[in-house]
């Protein structure tokens, strides 16, 4: 059997969540048009005209072109291979030319590029082989 005082309890409770909806909807919820603007994410270009370039036995030039670098804070280089090497970020740089020198032939491997935006949008990969 319920006490007085928990009775009491829960009709105060009753009355706290009524009043509430009542504010709220004598207030009224915000409207849309009070939130921020969404941002306009600019997506990179992509590199064009992508080569590597042997230079000498496991030394290796990665060159691009690219349409607008004032939206490009960075290029991500990965190597696209088969299992372990599948799809990895070899380096996060500025340069480009990319000097590329592991010591091994990397003969027939697959690289690509992309751009990054200064929002931290990828853009499109452009992709080359080892010859």
């Amino acid at each position: 059997m319920h006490s007085s005082r928990s009775i009491g309890c829960l009709a105060a409770r009753a009355a706290i969540v009524i009043l509430s909806m009542s504010l709220v909807a004598a207030i009224g919820c915000p409207k849309q048009e009070n939130f921020p603007a969404a941002l306009d994410l600019v997506v990179p270009p992509t590199p064009t005209n992508f080569e590597i370039i042997t230079q000498a036995p496991g030394s290796y030039s990665f060159e691009w072109e690219i349409s607008d670098p004032t939206v490009v804070d960075h290029y991500l280089i990965r190597i696209l291979g088969q299992g372990v090497l599948d799809d990895e970020i070899i380096a996060e740089t500025n340069l480009n030319p990319f000097p590329y020198n592991p010591g091994i032939s990397l003969t027939g491997l697959q690289f690509a590029v992309s751009s990054v935006s200064t929002q931290g949008v990828e853009g499109d990969r452009a992709v080359d082989t080892v010859e």
